[in-house]
């Protein structure tokens, strides 16, 4: 039998009392329920024709009024209605009895009932909406997924059409949040190419196209992004590594300015002057050939070897130290030369021993006595210093 308008009447006439907690009383809210449970056994089971969205919206708003209030009674008399033998058409107290759930009963329970009805009726678009609520909040792919499959039982429904909208437009917002712009390009262009919106709702068309052009500019937003903290990175290194060679060789400059000072001194204190000339110039030749040999080895120009000024000038060092080596008759000669300097310089054992006189007896003869006269004996020492006065 065709859907009547009175069912619908019927309803909104307990929904009018639940508002004005006219509830338990005679003739009020839980008596007009339980007959209103008998009256709509001859809906049938659902389509669009016997289930219109008038009055489903109505369900909808009875379900509401128990956000507040406690359903025990009237859940109590649906499932009585449910396990009843005389119930011809359990469907539609099943949704009734969800509409009630949905608004009072935690989330996890009532999704489990959802899932039941929906392995019960398949093709009853209202249980995968219902299911579709519980998924939105934490799960908008399976949400949408569910929405999908309602708007394919019944493609005309402008509150799943908006559901799915909605749930489609949070999940491109997180999207968006996240930074996942490649992912959420790609989904814009599923819907695009499912051309669902084009054929159901130009506004929610064109609410795609600025999704799709939002996920274009933040993209090239996010690529601009990427390349100049690139291009930063790579800046701040190489400032970084060059300010690491520069550090090094001024390290090597003053520790070869140290070792020239303290050699230096050192040369002065143990050779004549023209020999520490010698030293000095060759040792100076030579830390300005590690300075020179530091540079090159840690510079940061990526120039070709022979034209780098600095190699130039470790040849001519080279070359320098070469010339002054053979000018000088090699420094290992006058190294030769100072040893046997030193040793000319050295007193032998024997020229620091003390050389002594032998002590001379004279007598002396009393002309008076004839005994003889022995003189004291006297002995001179003479200590002889170095053979040569240095």
């Amino acid at each position: 039998m065709a859907y009547r308008d009175p069912h619908s009447i019927d309803l909104v006439e307990i929904i009018n009392l639940l508002k004005e907690r006219k509830i338990f009383g005679a003739n009020e809210a839980l008596d007009k329920y339980k007959i209103y449970l008998d009256t709509i056994q001859d809906i049938g089971s659902f389509n669009t024709v016997s289930w219109p969205q008038i009055w489903r919206k109505n369900v909808w708003a009875f379900g509401e009024q128990f956000k507040k209030l406690n359903p025990q009674e009237f859940l109590q008399q649906t499932d009585n209605k449910l396990v009843s033998s005389k119930t011809t058409n359990r469907e539609v107290l099943e949704f009734i009895r969800s509409e009630i759930a949905f608004n009072y009963l935690p989330d996890n329970e009532c999704k489990k009932q959802i899932e039941i009805l929906i392995e019960k009726y398949p093709l009853n678009s209202e249980f995968r909406h219902t299911l579709g609520h519980y998924y939105v909040q934490n799960e908008n792919l399976k949400a949408i997924a569910e929405y999908k499959l309602a708007l394919k039982i019944e493609p005309k429904n402008s509150v799943y059409l908006k559901s799915r909208f909605d749930a489609e437009h949070a999940f491109l917002n997180n999207l968006i949040a996240e930074g996942n712009y490649l992912i959420g390009q790609e989904y814009v262009k599923s819907v695009f190419a499912e051309n669902f919106y084009m054929n159901s709702d130009s506004n929610y068309h064109n609410a795609f196209i600025d999704f799709q052009s939002r996920f274009s500019d933040h993209i090239i937003f996010q690529t601009k992004l990427e390349n100049l903290q690139e291009d930063f990175k790579t800046k701040m290194h190489s400032e970084l590594d060059s300010e690491r060679r520069r550090i090094i060789e001024v390290l090597g400059f003053f520790s070869a300015i140290v070792a020239f000072i303290l050699s230096t001194v050192s040369i002065g204190n143990k050779y004549p002057f023209i020999e520490a000339i010698y030293f000095i110039l060759a040792l100076g030749i030579i830390l300005i050939l590690f300075s020179v040999s530091l540079s090159t080895l840690f510079s940061s120009n990526k120039t070709i070897l022979f034209k780098d000024k600095k190699f130039w000038v470790l040849i001519t060092g080279l070359t320098l130290l070469f010339l002054f080596i053979l000018k000088t008759d090699t420094i290992s000669s006058i190294l030769k030369n100072r040893t046997n300097y030193n040793q000319q310089d050295t007193p032998t054992q024997k020229s620091l021993q003390p050389e002594t006189k032998k002590t001379h007896h004279y007598e002396i003869k009393n002309k008076h006595d004839k005994t003889p006269f022995f003189a004291p004996s006297i002995k001179v020492q003479f200590v002889l210093c170095r053979s040569k006065s240095t």
